[in-house]
């Protein structure tokens, strides 16, 4: 997930949501200067802080918004809850005040960091904030700096929403449930098509999140004769089980079992092989299969 760019994308996208014809409309939603929006949008600054609010106020998926991925708007969301001057489509009104922006109050960006961090914490099942760290691929005092400084981590938020399916504004305020039935209720996941030993993209898949493992953090379909495997290519331990694997840039699931000495074994249900750890490259860890009973003709 990036979240260093692709802000005009992201701007584009806000302004369908609330259906506002111009980024001036924007800036009085979020309470903003032109100067800052301005300049958001020359650097392509990915808005996390605003991507929250815009979820939440329009009912958006976060997804969509983020990435341009999935369903633009669910029909269960957290906008439901919200009062009517924050429903989906919010029509522009000059200076809105406080009343009129009930999120825009319960989001304290420039504070709250250390209390959704903790909610983060309990969202994912972690005891430590290393653990956390370790799983957001951020750094020891990356983490610290945060907690201490008290910044809001509206970053970490939405790809906490997206890995676990928790009420984004649980997450991001503490309000409501955490466990939501309101969240957002499918994931869009990219498709890919094994032939000849090539990976071929084709399409997406739409599932119910609840159907998909928890906590996967890049996962994508793949179609193998009659076997669909879901997948995650976020890797960071190689463990027994079946993989996708590239060997020689030719791509295949597999069952891999270590062995001693940095050799593993290479299984399927024609052969096995064994081989050094590093003669292969590991894609996407396999964490659920759907066998076809019939080929279609």
């Amino acid at each position: 997930m990036n979240f260093k760019n692709g802000g005009q994308a992201v701007i584009t996208r806000m302004l369908e949501a609330y259906g506002f014809k111009t980024r001036q409309a924007l800036c009085e939603q979020f309470n903003v200067s032109a100067s800052t929006m301005g300049t958001r949008w020359m650097r392509d600054v990915f808005p996390a802080d605003w991507v929250i609010q815009c979820a939440i106020e329009t009912g958006a998926s976060i997804e969509w918004l983020s990435f341009g991925k999935g369903v633009p708007f669910p029909q269960n969301t957290e906008a439901s809850v919200m009062s009517k001057a924050t429903a989906p489509k919010v029509q522009y009104v000059p200076q809105i005040n406080n009343q009129e922006n009930p999120i825009g109050n319960l989001l304290n960006l420039d504070s709250g960091g250390r209390d959704a961090i903790d909610r983060l914490m309990k969202a994912y099942g972690f005891k430590t904030r290393q653990e956390l760290a370790d799983h957001l691929n951020v750094s020891k005092s990356t983490m610290a700096n945060r907690y201490l400084r008290d910044t809001f981590p509206a970053d970490w938020i939405i790809k906490c929403s997206l890995e676990t399916g928790n009420s984004l504004l649980w997450l991001a305020t503490g309000q409501g449930s955490k466990h939501s039935s309101l969240t957002t209720l499918v994931k869009e996941l990219p498709k890919f098509h094994l032939n000849a030993g090539k990976m071929v993209e084709c399409g997406s898949y739409i599932f119910d999140t609840s159907f998909l493992p928890a906590n996967l953090s890049a996962p994508i379909v793949i179609q193998d004769g009659l076997m669909t495997y879901i997948c995650d290519q976020n890797i960071t331990d190689v463990l027994d089980g079946h993989w996708l694997i590239n060997i020689d840039e030719t791509y295949s699931i597999r069952h891999i079992t270590r062995l001693p000495k940095k050799v593993i074994k290479v299984s399927s249900s024609i052969n096995s092989f064994e081989c050094g750890f590093s003669d292969i490259n590991f894609v996407a860890r396999v964490y659920l299969f759907i066998s076809s009973i019939n080929k279609s003709n």
